[in-house]
């Protein structure tokens, strides 16, 4: 598998490098996201096929990174940096230092703690408050904090394989509208250009039972992560690739509609392309996302519990 080999002849060291620097803040060498037992945790070439726990927002803002070409978009993070030693086990770790870490595992998911190396820009979550009146009580400012954390032209590679759909044709196929399986989607009939990647985790007993499903994508106007699967980590219902298909469907027709209301707000450029951000061998652009006055790509996660 291409992936596989890209990540081994790379190294993992290097892909976890680069993926917490387009956006992932659950991956390290000898890490626990679940806070069960860091020191069990040690990466390898399987990595690249789903072998690690993420998140849909962290994939979301991920490739709404790569949307804008390697340019991180959004607004300080305000959580705290904890150092791999002093992170608790629950796996491991009794008494006082058990506690700690069912505090940290629960500040953890809800983004207050982060391990060093980590993103330090977050996606903005409230645009906008009104009261029962429509009165406006709180509006973020236009102003967004903006890193380049990848080289522009390493991503337009990237890009240029995400985005071409006969590279993955022999699976999915183009597709000619959203009510297909093709991974291409549509926006009042026009085909808007994205780039997208699905991932299925299969079950721990046999290859024919999938764990969970996930699409994720971006155009020059959003990004989406959708993620179809059970909490309690129960098998989907994955005969002839059900789930699959229900996530391939989920993300096309979002991603259409959210572009159908972006048009109806007076967005005129909703099928621009990226040609214009190649410049010199894929060198940084000027501007990306329609109507954001900052120019970055607007970021969504979805998460689907059947």
């Amino acid at each position: 598998m291409g992936a596989f080999r890209a990540a081994q002849e790379g190294g993992v060291d290097n892909v976890i490098e680069t993926a917490k620097k387009l956006g992932i803040t659950t991956l390290e060498q000898h890490f626990d996201p679940t806070f069960g037992n860091h020191q069990a945790v040690t990466y390898g070439a399987s990595i690249a096929t789903g072998g690690a726990n993420i998140r849909a927002v962290d994939m979301a803002y991920m490739d709404a990174t790569i949307a804008n070409m390697g340019k991180m978009i959004g607004t300080k993070s305000y959580a705290e940096y904890v150092p791999l030693k002093d992170l608790k086990n629950t796996a491991t770790d009794i008494g006082a230092d058990y506690d700690t870490a069912v505090r940290q595992a629960i500040e953890f998911q809800r983004g207050n703690i982060r391990i060093p190396g980590t993103r330090e820009i977050d996606p903005v979550v409230v645009l906008e408050v009104r009261d029962k009146d429509g009165g406006l009580v709180y509006r973020e400012p236009d102003k967004r904090e903006s890193k380049q954390t990848i080289d522009a032209g390493s991503v337009w590679l990237l890009h240029s394989i995400m985005s071409d759909c006969t590279a993955r044709f022999v699976i999915w196929g183009c597709g000619g509208s959203n009510n297909d399986l093709g991974l291409d989607f549509y926006s009042g009939g026009v085909k808007i250009p994205s780039g997208v990647k699905t991932g299925t985790q299969q079950g721990p007993l046999k290859a024919s039972d999938t764990l969970e499903t996930w699409m994720t994508g971006y155009s020059r106007h959003a990004a989406t992560a959708v993620w179809v699967g059970n909490a309690n980590n129960e098998l989907v219902n994955d005969r002839s690739f059900a789930s699959a298909n229900a996530t391939v469907r989920l993300w096309k027709n979002w991603m259409g509609s959210y572009h159908e209301l972006l048009a109806s707000r007076g967005v005129t450029d909703i099928a621009q392309g990226f040609d214009d951000q190649a410049g010199e061998r894929g060198s940084a652009f000027v501007r990306i996302g329609g109507d954001r006055p900052d120019g970055g790509a607007r970021t969504s996660s979805t998460a689907n519990r059947p």
